[in-house]
């Protein structure tokens, strides 16, 4: 079975991917800012804010998570990019020296 393999697609991908990490981080600064203060709401809303600020503090946490494997998925596809283009890059200097001879 054959596979072909494309690095500079792999490395467009890489791109990609890499470039959605700013939506994660970007979510992550706008959950942050969510945070309630301790009189936010009210008198009868007072216990009610530190559960939402733990879930806010899960949240974050999450997208913050996501963003660190979204970047570890686009620095791996640009590691198999560029291993795929040294063995391209190998096997041209192979033929270039066969038919220098």
């Amino acid at each position: 079975m054959r596979i072909r393999v494309e690095p500079r697609a792999l490395r467009q991908q890489a791109d990609a991917v890499s470039g959605t990490v700013t939506h994660y981080t970007a979510a992550a600064a706008k959950v942050s800012e969510k945070r309630l203060g301790d009189d936010d709401l009210g008198l009868f809303g007072k216990s009610f804010v530190p559960k939402f600020n733990a879930g806010l503090g899960v949240i974050l946490g999450k997208l913050e998570q996501s963003a660190k494997v979204v970047q570890a998925s686009a620095t791996a596809f640009a590691d198999v990019a560029t291993i795929f283009e040294k063995m391209d890059d190998s096997y041209y200097r192979k033929f270039e020296e066969i038919g220098q001879r």
